[in-house]
């Protein structure tokens, strides 16, 4: 009778994980100390028993959420080094190949007796919270489920990741510095690459992007994703507290969670197929060695770009294609770099100059490389002189120097694409003079962002560093000025209310040049906002911005604060401020202001260039 293949073999699953005890046991200890010893003393020191329930939440929870991101990939790498670490040495290596097992069997032998003891830890983990916290197990039980299934699905995550770098070399050494560059490589290409996008793409706005990389990277995403929120209740007396906690990652943790398991099944193929012989190998795969070189010289030239483009040359950006084609020697130098000890790893030799053909490998990425550069700087695609038409915007979001609005009605909406196509055209000089900015030139450079929301359903976004000249300027307070865009930069995202202004103030200079304040009731501040402020700004005559001058003449030195705070939101309360500048025409509320003893005088009538209040 034929007898069936097996896929496991218990003596070997058994000795490994008996060999590698220690692991195990530093993991054990590591958990230990953050989950139950941690949990059965802040028990101990709880005032009550509401914040003994809170505890007993918030310690599973905030494990998962601290400790738990950094020990789930330490011991997920460090259990793949530990149970493939046979791949690594050539007598170990030939050892494994003489046993009487299907390399099948050893691959998910092996495999198993790294997962499984790290996953039984984490269980014990879980029991040892329960006994500890048996006093409040109704509510400690949710989140010591939370945290064992939470850590578990970032250990599968984490050791499928590792067990798939185990196979694509022969160094033990090399092991982990693949591990972490597969965990974060796709959010430093992704930094870069906007950070060079940024500099050389006029307008570019990494925010334009619908694709984020970070979630390619699960160390860096699981530091996004992978969180814990706490549950707000409202108190009698309208202030908030945290009732409970719950864990928001599941998602994404999942998701690596079947990314790492799934690469078992290629782990295995590549484990089947090695040879032994490539033990010691910076690269074990054969076909991979010249896509090592390639992604070794590809990361180095963009880095060693950026880099020394940030130290040597800041204003790279500024200078057109003299800029681009620097950039372009640095990359040249950097990838030079990163092709030679990419070669050296793999020849495990210093002597590499003699490449041949190689070379023109080299000489292609570099190529390749300037050419996409270029592009960019000379705006091939043009991406750069793009402006959507008007019938093409439901609304466009402006902001400029720390002011936002959003505006939709179809003549500000032309007057805001008038200004940008005026930035658009005076590219080369804006550019010119961010290039020679500085203190004694008096040049300022903001932000000012557009977003627009287009009639498909689509959004378009551009960024300028730039300090408007006169025109653009002009455009731009002209279009800010309108009551569209007066309401929408200055209408607080909460409603003033006698139960949400929490603190509101008048502050203004008295006829001796001194900071005066009068604190407002709720009541107060509630009629002089609803009765005065908002008829006047209905009226475009508050809440006005200067970006031509005229503000010390038109502002008076009298500033209006409110504070307003209303229950929800993920920290338990929203949070919303408004504050505006009285001005001359502002008639409902200058008269409120006066009939309450406050001195309005603008900063030209005391002899100042500036505005105190």
């Amino acid at each position: 009778m034929k007898s069936g293949t097996s896929f496991f073999n218990a003596p070997l699953f058994r000795k490994t994980v008996l060999r590698f005890w220690p692991l195990w046991f530093s993991y054990a200890f590591v958990l230990a100390l953050a989950l139950p010893v941690r949990l059965a003393g802040r028990l101990g020191h709880a005032v009550s028993e509401l914040d003994a329930l809170r505890l007993a939440q918030y310690v599973p929870l905030e494990f998962l959420d601290g400790i738990g991101k950094i020990a789930a990939p330490a011991i997920g790498c460090a259990a793949a080094m530990a149970v493939y670490s046979h791949l690594y040495f050539q007598r170990s290596a030939s050892a494994y190949g003489m046993l009487p097992v299907r390399r099948e069997g050893i691959f998910w032998s092996l495999t198993l007796a790294g997962l499984l003891p790290v996953l039984a830890v984490n269980l014990l983990a879980a029991l040892a919270c329960l006994a500890a916290g048996a006093g409040q197990f109704e509510v400690l039980l949710p989140a010591t489920a939370a945290m064992f299934a939470g850590t578990s699905l970032m250990v599968l995550a984490y050791f499928g990741i590792a067990a798939f770098c185990a196979q694509l070399t022969g160094s033990i050494i090399v092991l982990p510095v693949l591990f972490i560059a597969v965990n974060i490589a796709a959010a430093v290409f992704q930094g870069v690459l906007y950070s060079v996008l940024g500099e050389f793409v006029y307008g570019y706005t990494a925010r334009d992007q619908g694709m984020d990389l970070l979630l390619f990277s699960p160390l860096v995403g699981m530091l996004a994703h992978s969180q814990y929120q706490p549950v707000y209740e409202q108190l009698a007396d309208g202030s908030v507290r945290a009732a409970g906690y719950i864990y928001t990652g599941w998602a994404y943790s999942a998701g690596c969670a079947a990314v790492g398991t799934l690469l078992l099944w290629p782990s295995c193929v590549l484990y089947k197929r090695r040879r032994l012989e490539t033990a010691g190998d910076v690269v074990a795969i054969g076909i991979l060695r010249p896509v090592f070189r390639y992604c070794a010289a590809t990361a180095c030239a963009l880095l060693l770009a950026v880099l020394l483009a940030d130290l040597l040359l800041p204003n790279a950006a500024c200078m057109g294609v003299a800029g681009a084609l620097i950039f372009a020697g640095f990359m040249l130098l950097g990838g030079l770099i990163g092709w030679l000890a990419a070669e050296m790893l793999v020849q495990k030799s210093f002597r590499v100059f003699r490449m041949g053909r190689k070379w023109l490998g080299f000489g292609a990425l570099w190529l390749l490389l300037t050419a996409l550069l270029m592009c960019g700087e000379l705006d091939v695609t043009g991406y750069e002189r793009r402006v959507p038409q008007a019938d093409e915007v439901v609304r466009v979001e402006l902001s400029y120097a720390g002011d936002s609005m959003t505006l939709s009605s179809r003549e500000n909406v032309e007057a805001v694409l008038s200004l940008h196509e005026s930035i658009i055209e005076g590219k080369e000089q804006y550019e010119t003079a961010g290039g020679q900015a500085n203190g004694e030139l008096g040049y300022i450079p903001y932000n000012i962002r557009f977003s627009y929301e287009l009639e498909d359903g689509g959004r378009m976004q551009r960024r300028y560093y730039v300090s408007l000249d006169a025109q653009d300027a002009g455009l731009l307070e002209s279009v800010s000025n309108t009551v569209e865009g007066i309401l929408s930069r200055k209408l607080p995202s909460i409603e003033p209310a006698l139960s949400t202004v929490d603190y509101a103030t008048v502050n203004w200079v008295n006829g001796a040049g001194e900071v005066e304040s009068l604190t407002l009731s709720a009541a107060e501040a509630l009629e002089l906002y609803r009765d005065c402020i908002l008829p006047d700004m209905s009226e475009g005559n508050i809440g006005l911005v200067w970006y031509c001058g005229g503000e010390l003449e038109n502002t008076y030195d009298c500033r209006i604060n409110i504070d307003i705070t209303r229950a929800g939101g993920p920290n338990g309360y929203d949070y919303s401020y408004f504050y505006t500048y009285a001005t001359v025409y502002s008639e409902r509320t200058n008269a409120w202001l006066e009939a309450h003893g406050v001195l309005l005088r603008t900063p030209k009538e005391q002899g100042r260039d500036f505005l105190l209040a």
